[in-house]
This record gives structure tokens, sequence and C-alpha cells, in this order.
């Protein structure tokens, strides 16, 4: 149903929200900037150099970007992680099994891995990977998807992101039959009626993400995507009311916040001054605390000075990848030049030879009137081409190297190394070593899964019913669902806690599992030993030499010792006497050992 409200009350209600939007995107200005910038050169190629006059004849791009993702990132993607839900002091052990059960369920249904993949190379190209948790459109279960960075604004006035008082989502396009379906007929046909359509609706957004560019009349008629009638509008999560609070009146009206609730839900078409919905947040993470209490979870591998939008892990090394794409493309250049074959020759020589010689570019044979009395002799002379500076190479070396410091992007990350180790500890040292960063941004992924995996318990306790999840924890879980509900937001966010079992998200690489195999043996055999339980010792035992690859493992099983009378021994006779005690001493007299029978 479309919201009643006064036309003068929400327009005015409308242009806050625009003002703090315009706010909202200067602050975001030097993040969309090297964004783009960083992205020309994953996706390539940029050729924005700085020659002044003198243009190379290649225009090579050495996308370094694309090179680090591809490398970082199959370390960093996460698998779907195996979560674990356990209760606190007032948790109840059955609705922490049947959370356990849904929430391992949904990243299966919901593709859970391929949007964080998307977020992660978003992380690692731009700066900051982003996950929103909200419900299915179908199903209406609670999921979490990517979205880009580029659709999303913050409060830029507090110190950190999660401590600022809103938050905007750019809907970009959207049909106009999903916007009735979703807000109502009413609300469609009023953004019809105000010519929506026509306006900022009908716009692309621009490559760097900063601007909606509009399209004129003939680049509509030419767009067949936009024959049917789209809108684009905006989402706003508030925590200070409808917006009046951020105006300043004479009566000071709103500055004790009497607007309306603090936390409001608000939807809305900024360049007509629609309101398309009013309410609370479909999903109260606001009782939450920090980072927890937005719907947005996210993902930066890298600090910034600026404590809201983070900076591309790229950025510190882009003069590196300038300058290699400058050097190769003079190089090449050079190349080319130097292995061309110059010769001249006297205009006496016969037209037809001359003809013959001269077959394509690499070969120019050039006549010439006066040729020099003693070279004369010689019919065609060959002219030395200027070859390539080697300092050249050695200074695209040097780059090169410097990239990969600046990036992490170490040869061991390659396989590679330019000497051979001396000992397999130097190996395993430079190897650590090595990692520290990237093992840096797989904690920090495993970390974000975790809150994402919080948000979503959370979110699924509020919204979702005993019946809707029935199929997902069975009858029983699913009554205990309904009967734990609880009391107040406070309860919910404090009475289980959330977390990614260790190492679930890694890919499950040969040596990966060799190493839990290893880890899990170490641990368990001893005790599998100490209690006589060899079939759990010999599964540990067959995992760690199936996973180093060893052929044939079960011949290293431990085997059950036999009783003695399997191997042919027979048992003593009960009752049965045995052997003669032996004579002890029983005494000592005058110095002499008195034997007998004890």
């Amino acid at each position: 149903m479309a919201p009643r409200i006064d036309p003068e009350r929400e327009e005015k209600i409308c242009t806050v929200w625009n003002s703090l939007r315009a706010h909202a995107t200067k602050a975001k200005e030097a993040y969309i900037t090297q964004a783009a910038e960083v992205g020309q050169y994953y996706a390539g190629p940029n050729h924005d150099f700085v020659f002044g006059n003198a243009k190379p004849d290649f225009a090579v791009t050495v996308n370094k970007v694309y090179e680090m993702v591809s490398i970082f990132g199959p370390l960093v993607y996460a698998q779907n992680p195996r979560r674990n839900v356990e209760p606190k002091a007032n948790g109840n052990p059955a609705m922490a099994e049947a959370m356990h059960r849904y929430l391992n369920y949904t990243p299966a249904e919901f593709g859970l891995k391929a949007s964080s993949k998307a977020a992660i190379d978003e992380s690692l190209i731009n700066g900051r990977g982003c996950l929103i948790t909200g419900q299915d459109a179908k199903t209406r279960l609670v999921m979490s998807e990517t979205e880009a960075t580029k659709n999303i604004l913050l409060d830029p006035s507090e110190k950190r992101w999660y401590e600022g008082r809103y938050m905007f989502r750019l809907r970009r396009e959207k049909p106009l039959w999903e916007i009735a379906r979703i807000y109502g007929e009413d609300v469609a046909k009023r953004l019809m009626a105000e010519n929506v359509i026509a306006g900022e609706g009908n716009a692309l957004w621009s490559q760097d993400g900063s601007q909606l560019d509009a399209l004129d009349d003939d680049e509509k008629d030419k767009t067949k995507a936009y024959d049917a009638p789209r809108v684009t509008y905006y989402e706003v999560w508030s925590k200070m009311g409808i917006g009046l609070r951020a105006t300043k009146s004479d009566d000071m009206k709103y500055a004790m916040g009497g607007d309306s609730p603090d936390n409001i839900f608000l939807v809305y078409e900024p360049s007509k001054k629609i309101i398309m919905h009013i309410g609370g947040w479909p999903v109260p993470f606001w009782a939450d605390v920090k980072k927890h209490s937005w719907p947005v979870s996210f993902l930066d591998p890298a600090e910034n000075r600026d404590v809201i939008w983070p900076i591309s892990p790229i950025t510190p090394a882009l003069g590196e990848q300038k300058f290699l794409d400058w050097g190769w493309s003079f190089a090449l250049g050079a190349i080319r030049v130097s292995s061309r074959t110059l010769q001249v020759c006297h205009t006496s020589l016969d037209d037809k030879v001359r003809a013959k010689l001269a077959g394509h570019e690499s070969h120019i044979l050039i006549p010439i009137d006066e040729l020099d009395p003693q070279l004369r002799k010689n019919l065609i002379q060959n002219v030395e081409m200027p070859q390539l500076n080697p300092a050249l190479w050695e200074g695209l070396d040097r780059a090169s190297n410097e990239f990969e410091k600046r990036t992490g992007l170490y040869e061991i990350l390659y396989g590679q190394s330019a000497k051979q180790y001396r000992s397999a500890t130097e190996a395993q040292i430079k190897g650590d070593y090595s990692r520290l960063r990237i093992d840096d941004v797989i904690d920090r992924a495993e970390d974000w899964q975790t809150e994402v995996a919080r948000k979503e318990a959370i979110a699924a306790r509020f919204l979702l019913d005993g019946e809707a999840v029935r199929h997902i924890v069975g009858d029983e879980l699913a009554m205990a669902w309904d009967l734990y509900k609880p009391n107040d937001l406070m309860q919910a966010m404090r009475e289980y806690g959330y977390n990614i079992e260790a190492g679930s998200m890694r890919k499950r690489t040969p040596q990966f599992k060799a190493e839990i195999a290893q880890k899990r043996m170490e641990t368990m055999g001893p005790m599998y030993l100490s209690i006589g339980d060899l079939e759990g010792f010999n599964t540990a035992l067959m995992e760690v030499e199936r996973a180093v690859g060893t052929p044939n493992p079960e011949r290293f099983k431990l085997q059950q010792v036999p009783p003695p009378e399997m191997l042919g021994a027979k048992p003593a006779e009960q009752g049965a006497a045995g052997p003669p005690a032996a004579p002890e001493v029983m005494s000592v007299e005058g110095g002499e050992p008195v034997m007998g029978m004890p």
C-alpha cells in the first residue's frame, strides 16, 4: 500500500535525504576514483598514459592487477562454510541444533559460495566487498547475497562506518511490475502519473559508478532494454527517524527527535520526490551492536586513513603498474625498430633486383645517388640499427619486483624461487613469511563469514516460524523453533554464539587435506589407543595415508592381537596346583641364614 503522507511533508523528507545522499556521495569520491582506475587495470586495456608528444608504437597494458586477483582469489575464495551454533546461558540446545541445521542449509540453497566469490573479487580490486542479508522473494527464507559497493552510500560523519546514522542502497532500473508487486499498484500508478519513467529512472550508471548519465531520446529508441518502464530508487536504513532531525528550523521543532521512531526504513524516488514506503526495518538489526547493527557485511582487505571507505590493495602499487605499462610500451617499440634490416645501395642497381630485396616492412632498402667510393665495391651496405638500452630491462624488472612487494605477490605464490634453498627449514620459513598478508586476508574473510552467519540467524529468528523451516530442521526441531521464540530483541542477540568451523572455508587442496588429517591423527590417535579403539585409530590413519597419496594404505592398519588359545596355547586349568614354592630366608642365626618355607 502507498504511504499516506502530506505532500508538503513528503517533499521535505525527500529533500533532506537527497541532501544527505549528496553529502555521502561526496565523501565517497576518493574511493570511487581509485576503484575505477584500478578496475581498468584489471579488465584492461588502460592506455591513459602520460606520453606527451612521444606516442609509443605499441600501447601495452601489463595487467598485474588481474594477475594478483587470479592468484590471491583462489586462496581466499570461501567454500560454503561449516557454521556452528553454541547456546549461551539462556539458550536452548534444541533451538541451537535447529539453527545449526538451518544455517548450514541456506549457503548451498542460495549460492553463498558464488556470492562470496564475487564480493571477494571486488574487495581485492576496489578495496571492499559486500554481502547484504535479507529475505528471498520466492522462498521467504533468510539469505545473503552480494551487493556492489557502488550501490552503497554511508554516513560519513562518524569515526567508523558502523557508527553512522543512515545507509543508502541504490536500486537501479527496476521494472515497474516488480515495484507494483513489492510496494503495491498504487505506488506504481503514481510513479507512472508523475512521469518518473522518463526522469532519472531512464539512466545508465557510469562505468566508475559516480553518476547517472541520462539517455537522450535517440539513445532510448535504440536501447531495447528501456522499452519496458523501469525506475531507479533508493532504500534508506535510518537510525535518525524519517530524516527531519537533520534539518534546522526556527523553532528547532525536530531537534529533540520528535518526528518519528528512531529506526525507520524508507524507500523513495529521488527525482520526483515520491515516498514509496515508510516503516520499520525489515529485520531489526539496529538492536545489535557496532557492525552487526546493519544489514550489510563488509570485507576490507586493506586499511585506510579514511575510516569510512577503504583503499584498494592495488592502490599502493599503482605507480609501479603505470611504469610497467609505460616501459613495456616503449621497449616493444624499440624492439620493433632494432629488429629491422636497413640497407643502402647505389641507384645504379637494377630496379628489379631492388624490388626483390625490399620485400616487406622489416627489410628496408634505400637507394642513394652518392656512395662512398671506397664502399662502391659492395653493391649493398648494411646500416646498424640502434639497440635497446639494457638499463630499461633492469628498470622493468625492478618495477615488477616492487609491485610484488607492495601487494604481497611474492614469487613463492607462483611456486618459483630465484635461488635454490639450502635447507627445508629455509624454504618453510620463506614460505611462511611470504604468506603473511594473504593469510591476514583469509582470516578477515572467515570473520566476515561469521558476521554473515550471525545476521542470518538473527533475521531467521524474527522472520520465520517453525512451519517455514520444517522441511529443513524436521518436525521436532520445528516445534522447538516456535516454542523458544525470543521475548525481546536483546535476548535474541545474546542467547546464542555463532562461529565458522576453523578451516571449513579453505579450498580442499591435497596439501590442506593432508594437514587437517595429520592434525586430527595427532590429537585423536593417542586417545584411540589408550581406550583400545583400533577401529577409530585405523579410520584416522587411513585419512592421513590417503591424503598423502599412499598406495594401498590398508596394509598399514593395526590388527587386534588374538587371544592365546587362538595361537595354539592351552589355558591353565582352574584349581590346578602350580610349581612348588622356593625356600626363602626366614631368619639369621649366628651370622648364617636359616632357610624355610613361607
